[in-house]
């Protein structure tokens, strides 16, 4: 695949708002890329993960609605979109409003008293790591240019070679602030320029493909390891 068929021109604001991109959500004059169709998929993970999937726990809608989740597909346009930008700002803020409340994580860590993630259903740990993965290679990804991580407008001289670490640090400008004091950049801009949608994209594939390649190894130990229980408890 050419790196010309993984970008389109920006079309009119289609989709489901919960699993819209934040590019798309804004509407902004950036070229569609592959990578709006990457974070499309990593809003879905989220989503299914949380509601529960599998032998998970299945959470009701009243519960769903007191998420943070919730706010991906409620209010106005802008809500949203700050809401997504908020959340998928920083590990800090994705882990705490959005992966710990996956479904399994959050109710083994409540009933652990821990907030760490380091217990739970691993099934559910497992999207975890792979909602984290996709998380950081779209917004935090270290291969391309500083500029293009981030997921709010920022003044150039504030361009830093991390991300925020906490909530706090995360602040999104709009974009008409201190425009004649300060150039102004658009990380998703500079993500879909087709040098770093090229590289982006690469990371992603492999990323996925590694993911994948595991979480069948480990559903394929897991089951043996079932059937092994079963006939030991059948002996």
């Amino acid at each position: 695949m050419s790196i010309e068929e993984l970008r389109t021109p920006h079309p009119e604001m289609t989709g489901t708002l919960l699993f819209m991109s934040i590019n798309n959500l804004h509407n902004w004059d950036v070229e569609r890329t592959v990578l709006d169709d990457y974070e499309s998929m990593l809003c879905l993970v989220c989503w299914v993960a949380t509601i529960g999937i599998g032998g998970l726990p299945r959470r009701r809608s009243e519960e769903l609605e007191k998420l943070p989740i919730a706010d991906w597909r409620n209010g106005t346009i802008d809500a949203i979109s700050r809401a997504k930008s908020a959340h998928f700002g920083s590990s800090f803020a994705f882990e705490k409003f959005i992966t710990n409340n996956f479904s399994g994580v959050r109710l083994a860590n409540s009933a652990s008293g821990s907030g760490s993630g380091s217990s739970g259903d691993p099934g559910a740990r497992l999207l975890a790591v792979f909602a984290k993965g996709l998380r950081q290679h779209l917004f935090n990804n270290r291969s391309v240019d500083p500029k293009c991580r981030g997921t709010s407008y920022i003044e150039a001289q504030e361009v830093q070679s991390f991300e925020p670490e906490t909530a706090q640090d995360f602040f999104p400008l709009s974009a008409s602030e201190n425009q004649d004091e300060q150039e102004i950049i658009n990380p998703f801009e500079k993500r879909a320029e087709k040098d770093n949608v090229a590289v982006i994209a690469k990371d992603l594939h492999d990323f996925v493909t590694k993911y994948w390649t595991f979480a069948m190894d480990w559903q394929k130990k897991d089951e043996q390891a079932q059937k092994d229980q079963v006939a030991s408890t059948e002996n």
